[in-house]
């Protein structure tokens, strides 16, 4: 099984987001799998953002995300 132990960089992007204090923004994810193969029960990944912050200081985080299929419930978190 490929990527199971390991992490892959899968899309990078250097868009810049110009938001207001407290405003929210959108991501969309998409899963593209064989028409045949069997969707993981669960997905793990990792976003990394970086942003300044209110006193100017960027900021680079990683924030785990995982989907459970089976419940197609997320979670996301430090």
């Amino acid at each position: 099984e490929w990527g199971k132990e390991t992490w892959i960089d899968v899309f990078t992007s250097k868009v810049g987001v110009s938001l207001a204090p407290m405003a929210t923004c959108n991501i969309v994810i998409e899963f593209q799998v064989p028409l045949l193969m069997e969707f993981p029960k669960e997905v793990n990944y990792e976003l990394q953002i970086e942003y300044n912050n209110i006193h100017r200081k960027l900021v680079d985080r990683k924030i785990p995300i995982i989907y459970d299929s089976s419940m197609n419930y997320w979670a996301f978190g430090e």
